[in-house]
Formats: C-alpha cells, structure tokens, sequence
C-alpha cells in the first residue's frame, strides 16, 4: 500500500513540475500530504493552490484540517468560512465548520450551520450529534435531545452520545431517562 502511494505522490508530483501553474495539482499534494501526517507541508502546497485556484472551496477546506490539526483554531476558522463561502452546497464543509464553531464556544452560530449540514446529509449520523451539542449549548435542550434521537435512529450508539442524551434529558427535568442514558 505504500508504494502505490508513493506512486501516486511522484506522478502527481511530475504532473505539477509538466503545469506548475495548476492549482489543483497543488491541492491534491497538498491534501495527500495531509493524509500523510505532514500538516504543517500540507499548508505551503495548499496556500500555493489556493493561490493558483482562487475561487476553488478544496484548498480552503484541507486548509482548515490541517490548521485545526496543528492547533490553530481561529485560522482553521478562517478557512472553512471561505470554502463553505466557495460551495455552501458541501456537506463536510458544513459540518467541519459546525464543529469547530461549537469546539470555540460559539454553539448559536453553529446551529444554522450545522443544520444545513444535516439537510445536505441526513443519512449521516456525525452532523446529527454535532447538532444535538450545539443545540443543547445553545440553550434549546429539546431540540438537541431530538437531535441526538435522530443520530441513534442513524446506528450511533456511543457513550458520548448516551452521555449527551442524558445531559438534555437532565436540563429538561427528566431525571430518570437522564439516569437511564448515564
């Protein structure tokens, strides 16, 4: 498996020096990088893609991965606004930049987006509890308890979200399905 993808990185890595002008190419090195583990190489080949690409949402999106990975949350920020600004129809942008919304306390300006990514994939149960939180942080605890109803119903059935069902279920006085969830 790794010499396939080392493979890959050196055809795409000949790719790029044949059209050093092309900023997918860029974004690809950049994304493969990414996944190699190398955030902070990741970010030169993605800020060089988003520079070749201006109106592409990809290289905003590994942007912020591989920001949020090195522990820069604000430009992570930054960079999912800018990709969800590019292609608000993509439901990983969506949900990335929900996440990191409730992860900076700011669950109220989550939720609208975070609804969208659910709209986008409402088979998918990770934006569902996503939701839930920021719902419940938001202060609208029912809401976040149907939330998470929804991401059960979707097969998650995890001790987080057993834990966060009985954090709604306790805020909205019902003590012994909270127990029950605990």
């Amino acid at each position: 498996q790794a010499g396939r993808f080392q493979e890959a990185r050196d055809a795409l890595l000949e790719a790029r020096r044949l059209s050093p002008r092309d900023g997918a190419m860029a974004g690809m090195l950049g994304a493969m990088t990414f996944r190699e583990g190398r955030a902070a190489e990741a970010l030169t080949w993605l800020d060089e893609a988003a520079r070749l690409s201006p109106r592409d949402p990809a290289p905003h999106y590994n942007r912020g991965l591989a920001l949020e990975q090195m522990g820069r949350p604000s430009a992570a920020l930054a960079s999912y606004r800018i990709a969800d600004r590019r292609n608000p129809r993509d439901p990983d942008t969506a949900y990335q930049l929900g996440k990191l919304l409730v992860k900076s306390g700011a669950a109220q300006d989550a939720v609208p987006v975070l609804e969208r990514a659910v709209r986008l994939r409402p088979r998918d149960h990770r934006p569902w509890q996503m939701l839930g939180l920021a719902l419940v942080e938001a202060g609208r605890p029912q809401e976040g308890f149907d939330a998470y109803a929804r991401a059960r119903a979707l097969g998650l059935d995890t001790a987080g979200l057993h834990n966060n069902i009985g954090i709604a279920c306790r805020l909205l006085g019902r003590r012994e399905e909270a127990l029950a969830a605990f």
